[in-house]
């Protein structure tokens, strides 16, 4: 994938690697399922496959439902970690 996406959808993925660093140690696990989801949304949309976009979605739907379901507070270092590698590699044009 990291060969055909968007200058856009590279740059808004930017955007995002950016902003979690940034992100207060006390942000709700509903804000970070939130930007997880605009994460895996965007590289959803990247594929240009609608079908794949659209099932891929109720998949995510489920596994964040657990995330929001959980008592104690998300590590957002943790929660991110593999969110910021997929960035990287996208960046590096590293499919591997």
């Amino acid at each position: 994938m990291s060969y055909h996406i968007s200058d856009e959808g590279l740059a808004q993925l930017k955007k995002l690697q950016n902003n979690i660093p940034e992100l207060q140690d006390k942000i709700s696990n509903e804000e970070m399922v939130k930007l997880d989801l605009t994460f895996h949304r965007l590289l959803y949309r990247e594929t240009r496959n609608n079908q794949l976009a659209m099932m891929l979605d109720r998949m995510l739907s489920h596994y964040l439902r657990f995330w929001l379901s959980v008592q104690n507070r998300i590590d957002k270092d943790k929660f991110f970690k593999e969110t910021i590698e997929i960035i990287e590699s996208i960046e590096k044009k590293d499919e591997v």
